[in-house]
């Protein structure tokens, strides 16, 4: 076997440590990044980094940080490496992938959900353009893209998914109250 100066074989696996930005991102966007969910589960979505988000999230639904290629990118360490900036980004990526790969019913809890990260710029866009799609939060997807005008103003499908949200949300989290005062 050839061995390069370092004495690693070419065919070497890279550590966690040696990947670079522009590596996960290319994995990320390669058709080989797996995002799928079992047919038998439902996908769920969350907004930010709301710890109280991600937990009603994972308890009704399967989330991308539990699919293969979400388990890959936590392996990946990159909070060490990376400014939060490049890490929005790569989630961003794989949350696009994510949101075009998922079938049949969808939930997103979405509560405090930024006009700038994921979920508005990026997975609600998807969600509605994805035709394998049944329904989100109970709401017929055709329905949303309707109120969204075809996806040109996600703002009223948020809206209207927010309003929805709290048959979910208040069941795992009747506690949470909305800081804008919307019910």
């Amino acid at each position: 076997m050839v061995r390069d100066t370092r004495g690693h074989s070419p065919a070497r696996v890279m550590t966690v440590r040696e990947r670079s930005f522009e590596e996960i991102l290319e994995r990320v966007c390669s058709p080989e990044f797996d995002v799928s969910v079992p047919a038998e589960e439902i996908a769920a979505f969350y907004s930010g980094r709301n710890s109280t988000n991600r937990h009603i999230a994972t308890r009704v639904g399967y989330t991308i940080d539990r699919t293969p290629g979400g388990h890959w990118l936590i392996d990946q360490d990159m909070e060490s490496r990376f400014s939060p900036d490049e890490i929005d980004h790569i989630w961003a990526q794989a949350s696009r992938r994510f949101a075009r790969t998922v079938r049949g019913k969808v939930v997103v809890i979405v509560r405090y959900a930024d006009a700038d990260r994921a979920f508005l710029r990026h997975e609600l866009p998807e969600l509605l353009a994805n035709p394998a799609i049944l329904e989100i939060n109970g709401l017929a997807r055709e329905q949303l893209v309707s109120v969204a005008n075809g996806g040109a103003d996600i703002e009223k499908a948020y809206e209207l998914l927010w309003k929805q949200r709290a048959q979910l949300t208040d069941k795992f989290n009747p506690l949470a109250k909305d800081p804008k005062g919307r019910s």
